[in-house]
């Protein structure tokens, strides 16, 4: 079994005691593919790739203005909404599709 990530054997506690950071934001930034990569390259383990807050610490983080996080974090959020809509509607067709094929196959007998 092939699976990519890495683990961290307790909660590490993210404080902006300077509001630097859009809770929007930095909820989006620490799960996109830049900050992912950079845990994978921190992380140490032969079999499972452990993290720690010391690794995780060490993480290049792109700081833009809390105007530009803000917005950022609006248009991620939209985006996310948009494909749960998309994916929902998909999903419906597809059932849809399945049922009509199941009466059509019932049909015929």
């Amino acid at each position: 079994m092939a699976i990519k990530g890495c683990i961290h054997d307790g909660w590490l506690l993210i404080r902006d005691a300077q509001k630097h950071f859009d809770p929007i934001f930095l909820c989006h930034m620490l799960g996109a593919p830049q900050m992912l990569n950079q845990y994978r390259m921190f992380a140490a383990g032969s079999t499972v790739n452990n993290l720690n807050k010391e690794l995780v610490g060490k993480a290049i983080v792109s700081l833009p203005s809390k105007d530009e996080q803000r917005e950022i974090g609006i248009v991620f959020d939209r985006l996310d909404s948009l494909i749960t809509l998309h994916q929902r509607k998909y999903c419906g067709v597809v059932s849809w599709m399945l049922g009509v094929a199941l009466v059509r196959l019932s049909s015929e007998k």
